[in-house]
């Protein structure tokens, strides 16, 4: 069978003006986990990643490192429809509904007056989830901003390019974003709306997510490893 390899971004910058960039921990993240590839000798027929900076230079850190010493240097390409779901225009359109919540209102004010670092991006966290859920599950239609449904099926083209490309025996990485990456296995398990939300709230930056396909038929092998990483690195934002 071959197999899928999908990791989530190394971690970006969090609460700065420029979350798209992989901070210095996300670049040893990312490292790590190309030289625990090494050592296993895990070669990667080809990486691809999805249009965003963190997801762009986390896979030009493991290619980077697994050419190292004269190693295998994997093809590399992107891939639009592995991009993450649109979570700033979903915040900006659903503002009206949120403020209109008492709970979302309070987060909404801790996000923009806390001077706690920590309570910022857990209510940011909070917010996020609120709004994402009302996107996926009932919330008013936003115009112009791509549906749930529609990300849905992005994610499942994504799926079906990666999986159908390959020859028997290899393997792939696609470095994307926790929620698409939480869509395809969405996709694979057969889940609904909230829980395939809720697989992408939990993946741990660098994560592993491993899919074995063949002959048509993909299934899950394992799911937001970080063994390739101290305890000491893993983190969520």
């Amino acid at each position: 069978m071959s197999r899928l390899l999908l990791v989530r971004h190394a971690q970006a910058s969090f609460l700065t003006e420029d979350y798209d960039r992989l901070s210095d921990q996300g670049v040893e993240q990312a490292r790590q986990l190309a030289l625990v590839w090494r050592e296993r000798g895990i070669a990667p027929a080809w990486v691809v990643s999805g249009p965003r900076r963190r997801q762009r230079d986390t896979a030009a850190q493991l290619c980077a490192v697994l050419g190292l010493d004269g190693g295998a240097v994997p093809a590399f390409e992107q891939q639009p429809e592995l991009d993450e779901y649109p979570a700033d225009d979903v915040l900006a359109g659903l503002a009206a509904v949120l403020q209109a919540d008492e709970g979302a209102a309070a987060l909404m004010r801790t996000f923009q007056t806390s001077e706690d670092r920590r309570a910022r991006g857990r209510s940011l966290d909070l917010l996020l989830r609120r709004a994402l859920l009302c996107w996926a599950e009932d919330g008013p239609e936003l115009p112009g901003v791509e549906s749930f449904a529609q990300f849905r099926q992005r994610t499942a083209r994504a799926l079906a390019a990666l999986t159908s490309s390959a020859e028997s025996g290899q393997t792939v990485v696609a470095v994307s974003s926790a929620g698409s990456i939480g869509a395809i296995v969405g996709h694979v398990l057969g889940t609904d709306a909230r829980r395939t939300l809720e697989l992408g709230f939990v993946l741990e930056n660098a994560s592993v997510t491993e899919l074995r396909f063949s002959a048509g038929r993909v299934g899950l092998a394992r799911y937001n490893d970080v063994g390739h990483l101290p305890e000491s690195m893993w983190t969520r934002r």
